[in-house]
C-alpha cells in the first residue's frame, strides 16, 4: 500500500522547504570546512555566496507559496512559513553590515604612517597568491582613513627602542590579545635598522585571516611605534583593521604606564616569555621621613639602680687636700 503524503506537503511549500534547509546545510559546511580544515577563503566566500543566492530563491517561492494558499486555500501553509523564516533568517546575516559598510569607507588597509607604511618580510612570502596586494594604495586610502580614523597615528615612547621592542613583544603576549606571531626582528646596528614584528589574526567565528607588521623606531631615548593591518580578502574591512590597532595601542600604552624605564636605557632582561624590567634602586629616606622615625623609635629602659648625684664646681685645690694641719 503506497503512502500518501499530505496536502500540506505538495507543491511550493516542499520546495520552500528544500531550498531552506540546502541553503542553511551549504553555509554552515563552508564555514566549518574553512574554519577547522583549511578551505581556501575565496571557495568558502564562493560557496556562502551560492548559499544566500538559494536562501532568496527559498524566499521567493515562498512567497508565490503564500498567494497561492491565500488565493485557492490549498494545504502547506507551515511549510511555507518554515522554509520563509529559516530564509529570512540565512539573509539577515550579511544584510546586518550593510549599515557599516555604508557608514565607513571602502578601505581593508589600515596604518598609522601613511606617509612610509611598514613593510611586510616574512607574510609577504606566506600569503596566497589570490589574496589582497601588500602594495598600500596612496593617497585615497590616506586620506579616507583620516577622515573616518583620524586617531590613529604614530605612537612615540620616551624609552629606547630596545626596551620599546620588549614592551610590545609584552603586550602582545597578554591574554587579550591572541594573534599568531609570525616573525620577530629586533632594532640592529646601534638602532640604524627598526625592529618588526609581523602577526596573522583570525576572526573568531568565520576565521577569515588579516596580517598585522609593527615597526619599532628609534634611538637610545626615545622611540616610535607605526602598525599596519591588512585584511587578505575583501575591498571592505568594516572598520576591523582600524579597531585592531586600537586594541593594540591601547595594550602598549598600558604596558608603558605598568613598568619603569631602565636606567640605562638598554633592552630589560625576560623570564619565560615575560617582561621583567631593571631592578627599581631604594628610595633614600627624605628629612620628614627621617624626623618620624626619630619619633617614634623606643625610649632606652631606665635602670632601678639609684645614681650618684654628680657636683658641679671646680676640684679643691692642693692646699685644701692637704687639710690646715699639714700646713708649714
Amino acid at each position: 500500500m503506497a503512502l500518501k503524503l499530505p496536502d500540506d506537503r505538495k507543491g511550493l511549500s516542499r520546495w520552500t522547504v528544500r531550498f531552506a534547509v540546502f541553503a542553511s546545510c551549504l553555509t554552515g559546511f563552508a564555514l566549518v570546512c574553512h574554519r577547522l580544515f583549511g578551505m581556501p577563503t575565496p571557495v568558502a566566500l564562493n560557496t556562502v555566496a551560492v548559499a544566500l543566492g538559494i536562501a532568496a530563491l527559498a524566499l521567493l517561492t515562498g512567497l508565490v507559496s503564500a498567494v497561492r494558499i491565500w488565493r485557492l486555500g490549498t494545504g502547506g501553509g507551515l511549510a511555507t512559513l518554515f522554509g520563509m523564516t529559516a530564509a529570512a533568517a540565512l539573509l539577515t546575516w550579511p544584510l546586518a553590515f550593510l549599515p557599516v559598510a555604508r557608514n565607513l569607507p571602502r578601505i581593508n588597509d589600515i596604518t598609522t604612517d601613511v606617509q612610509s607604511p611598514p613593510r611586510f618580510a616574512a607574510l609577504a612570502k606566506a600569503r596566497p597568491v589570490s589574496a589582497n596586494s601588500l602594495t598600500y594604495p596612496g593617497a585615497g586610502f590616506s586620506t579616507a582613513q583620516a577622515k573616518a580614523y583620524p586617531d590613529i597615528r604614530t605612537f612615540q615612547v620616551d624609552r629606547s627602542a630596545l626596551e620599546t621592542f620588549d614592551l610590545v613583544l609584552s603586550a602582545l603576549n597578554t591574554k587579550t590579545m591572541k594573534l599568531k606571531t609570525t616573525s620577530e626582528e629586533p632594532p640592529k646596528g646601534r638602532f640604524g635598522q627598526p625592529g618588526t614584528i609581523e602577526l596573522v589574526d583570525r576572526t573568531f567565528i568565520l576565521g577569515f585571516a588579516d596580517d598585522v607588521v609593527i615597526r619599532v623606531d628609534g634611538d637610545a631615548k626615545t622611540s616610535k611605534i607605526d602598525i599596519r593591518s591588512v585584511s587578505r580578502y575583501g575591498s571592505h574591512d568594516l572598520g576591523r583593521n582600524a579597531q585592531r590597532v586600537r586594541r593594540i595601542l591601547k595594550e602598549i600604552q598600558a604596558q608603558v604606564e605598568v613598568t619603569t624605564p631602565t636606567a640605562d636605557g638598554l633592552r630589560p632582561y625576560r623570564l619565560r616569555g615575560g617582561l621583567r624590567g631593571a631592578p627599581v634602586p631604594k628610595r633614600q629616606p627624605t628629612a620628614d621621613q627621617t624626623s618620624a622615625t626619630r619619633r617614634t623609635a623606643p625610649t632606652p629602659a631606665k635602670s632601678d639602680a639609684p645614681r650618684v648625684p654628680t657636683l658641679k664646681g671646680r676640684q679643691p685645690s692642693q692646699d685644701a687636700r692637704q687639710g690646715p694641719g699639714t700646713r708649714g
